[in-house]
């Protein structure tokens, strides 16, 4: 029983974990509604492997509340300290498939912590359907914008942290 006590009073003295930071994963609409799904398993992937990668939780952003810009009251409500807007635009041609994905971070006030892309493009296969080349090539062009980021970061961790406390993604 003794036992019992002294780890409990271990256990109250141990800070907690500080919690995860969270962003909140806005799903844009794409521009075919056919290529909605498409586009929707793109920006979940970018967003988990974003997440994964820095160390951040992705929150869905319910679909009825997809914000054009930031919005204060969506980011209290979540628990976010901003916005992970990813972005891809493709193109196939006979003889290649590219992509381009565009990453935005912004803060809940609106300011743009980053925005970048990265391009990829690869052989056209006249064995594989278009669809699996357009998202084998922005999954190419997901790897170079995240590569991106964490230049970004390596050079400016002291403005990351902050934003990821404070959710402010000013210098000052």
């Amino acid at each position: 029983m003794l036992l019992f006590f002294l780890a409990l009073l271990a256990a109250l003295q141990t800070p907690a974990p500080a919690p995860t930071p969270r962003l909140a994963l806005v799903i844009g609409r794409a521009n075919q509604a056919v290529m909605q799904p498409s586009f929707e398993r793109f920006s979940n992937d970018a967003a988990t492997r974003f997440a994964s990668r820095f160390s951040v939780v992705a929150v869905p952003v319910p679909g009825d509340e997809r914000p054009q810009h930031a919005n204060l009251s969506l980011c209290n409500s979540l628990g976010v300290v901003g916005f992970l807007v990813p972005a891809r635009h493709w193109h196939t041609m006979p003889t290649a498939v590219s992509a381009t994905v565009r990453l935005v971070i912004i803060d809940c006030a609106g300011n743009r912590f980053f925005d970048d892309t990265g391009d990829f493009a690869e052989p056209r296969s006249e064995t594989t359907i278009p669809q699996t080349q357009i998202e084998s090539a922005a999954s190419g062009a997901t790897a170079v914008v995240l590569a991106k980021f964490a230049t970004f970061v390596s050079r400016h961790q002291e403005l990351w942290s902050r934003f990821l406390a404070t959710g402010n993604a000013t210098s000052g």
